[in-house]
């Protein structure tokens, strides 16, 4: 086959364009990057800082979590996993019995315990908000606001806060017995009537509580009392300056 000479010019100056078009390596590198989402790598405070209300409350709500976290969320779900576990229901239908494993009769239970779990809880963190928090407000605010800080003066800080939190936690959980027996009672009552009425298809229903509230409270309250001893004030602290 031959080629005239036009036609080999004109192949030659469709390559050049085609060439000249493409992006250079600095280009590919350069589109690539624009398209790539931006990866910073920035310290969530700047020291030294100087903690002013809203870093205060940076702080102080890192200290709860760690709190809740660690001990008051456990404390909870074992008190409510001790009255599943204590639920006892009989229930018939044309004089069968249909046991606390039934399908129907297990979804409501554990709707009903969650439903529980969720109000003991607030219960809780309210009584550890008024009784811990509340308290030690003022001394707190002392040792951070309008003080400045390199991040080492910071974390020796947040040691003794830790230290000082833990410390009263440990004091208050004992003393909420009476009253969160006293709330986990009247919740389970209520719990017991919502299943009863919840259940009302299965046509004779019986739903009882085979165990003894407040000796179970203070049990759980005994085993987070435990848990606040066996926290580490410096693991702590340094969970909470790296939250800031």
């Amino acid at each position: 086959m031959k080629f005239s000479i036009s036609t080999l010019l004109v192949f030659l100056m469709a390559l050049i364009a085609c060439t000249s078009a493409m992006p250079t390596p600095k280009e590919l590198t350069v589109v690539e990057v624009a398209e790539s989402p931006a990866i910073e790598l920035v310290k969530r405070t700047n020291y030294p800082v100087t903690v002013d209300a809203d870093l205060y409350v940076k702080i102080v709500a890192a200290v709860k979590a760690q709190i809740k976290v660690k001990v008051l969320v456990d404390l909870v779900a074992s008190i409510c996993a001790d009255v599943k576990a204590g639920l006892q229901i009989k229930a018939s239908i044309l004089g069968g019995l249909i046991s606390i494993d039934d399908l129907r009769v297990k979804a409501k239970v554990d709707a009903s315990i969650k439903d529980l779990n969720v109000k003991v809880q607030a219960e809780v963190d309210a009584e550890v908000e008024a009784d811990v928090y509340a308290v030690l407000d003022a001394d707190l605010r002392a040792l951070l606001i309008g003080k400045t800080f390199t991040q080492e003066q910071l974390l020796a800080v947040l040691v003794d806060i830790e230290a000082a939190v833990q410390a009263k936690v440990k004091v208050v959980l004992p003393t909420l017995k009476a009253k969160l027996s006293a709330y986990v009672s009247a919740q389970v009552d209520v719990l017991i009537n919502n299943l009863q009425v919840n259940l009302i298809g299965l046509i004779q229903i019986a739903v009882t509580l085979a165990i003894d509230i407040s000796a179970k409270v203070k049990a759980c309250l005994d085993v987070a009392v435990q848990a606040c001893i066996d926290l580490d004030v410096n693991v702590c602290a340094l969970a909470v300056l790296n939250a800031l």
